[in-house]
């Protein structure tokens, strides 16, 4: 879920759909903050009623970029492998804020990119930011 890919494929965290439940409609909220090799991912389910946080301490050299993303889920069982991606319709995110050099503030604070889920066709495509700087919507397209 965060950390650098070069360094143990980075840190992938699995939740327990039976302690951490998500359902459609549900509001999430998520972040993910580095400070001095310490890493701390927290996610909230408002609609459930749950919070999960971890803190992962690393050497590796601190990275600078984030990512809000809509994307298949994975199955695993001895390998991974990527599921197809639901209709979802679409999903707005909003109130998404970064932080450049301790100073908070929308999307275009940083350099930003808008990116589209490919295999050999579109599945998701990400909307224009809203005119704040802090909120965009992907939609599904394929399967």
């Amino acid at each position: 879920m965060y950390g650098d890919a070069s360094v143990n494929n980075g840190y992938q965290v699995s939740l327990s759909p039976g302690t951490y439940p998500v359902h459609p409609g549900d509001v999430i909220s998520a972040s993910v903050n580095v400070s001095a090799g310490v890493w701390t991912l927290q996610v909230t389910d408002t609609t459930q009623a749950w919070t999960f946080s971890t803190n992962v301490t690393t050497s590796a050299p601190l990275q600078a970029s984030a990512e809000v993303i809509v994307e298949t889920p994975g199955i695993c069982t001895t390998t991974c492998t990527d599921s197809a991606l639901t209709d979802f319709g679409s999903e707005t995110f909003s109130n998404v804020s970064v932080s450049v050099s301790g100073v908070a503030g929308p999307i275009t604070l940083s350099s930003y990119f808008a990116l589209e889920i490919y295999t050999t066709q579109v599945l998701a495509m990400s909307g224009s930011l809203n005119p704040a700087g802090t909120a965009f919507t992907d939609t599904w397209e394929n399967s």
